[in-house]
C-alpha cells in the first residue's frame, strides 16, 4: 500500500460505491479491491445508518368521493382569535361534497359537551346527521 489512508476515510461523503472505488484506486490497488470496497461498505455500520433509504411505497387508500351534500363532513377549531362580541373561537363545520361550510363562534373553553351541542343546533338541525365525520 502507498498511503496510510484507510479505506473508511476515503470514503466519507461519497454515497455510491463506484465513486468511492475511484477514490481508493487513486492511491492503491489489490487483487479483488472492488470486491472488497463493496462488502465494506456493504458491512460498514456508519455507511448503513446514514444511507438515504428510498420511501416505502405505500399505495395509496382513496377516500370514497360521497355523492351526497353533507354526508361526509370535516370539523375543526380555528383557535388564537381577537375576542369579538365575547367570542374567541370559531367552531368549523365543511361539507367534503360542495365544500360548503357551517362557523360557529365559541369560547376558548369550551368542552367536548359544549361541542357536540353546536354541532346538533348550527348542523344537524340545518343538514342531518353525517354519515363519515373527519377531525383531528
Amino acid at each position: 500500500m502507498q498511503s496510510s489512508t484507510t479505506v473508511s476515510e476515503r470514503t466519507y461523503g461519497t454515497p455510491k460505491r463506484m465513486e468511492t472505488i475511484k477514490l481508493i484506486t487513486r492511491d492503491f490497488w489489490w487483487p479483488g479491491i472492488t470486491t472488497f470496497v463493496k462488502a465494506y461498505i456493504k458491512g460498514c455500520a456508519t455507511c448503513q445508518t446514514t444511507k438515504i433509504k428510498p420511501p416505502v411505497k405505500v399505495p395509496l387508500k382513496l377516500n370514497e368521493i360521497p355523492q351526497g351534500i353533507w354526508e361526509t363532513i370535516t370539523m375543526d377549531f380555528i383557535m388564537d382569535l381577537p375576542v369579538s362580541n365575547e367570542y374567541n373561537l370559531i367552531f368549523t363545520v365543511v361539507d367534503r361534497h360542495s365544500k360548503a361550510i357551517i362557523l360557529s363562534p365559541c369560547h376558548k373553553t369550551i368542552t367536548a359537551k359544549q361541542t357536540s351541542q353546536l354541532l346538533i343546533d348550527n348542523m344537524w338541525k340545518r343538514t342531518g346527521f353525517p354519515l363519515t365525520i373527519i377531525l383531528d
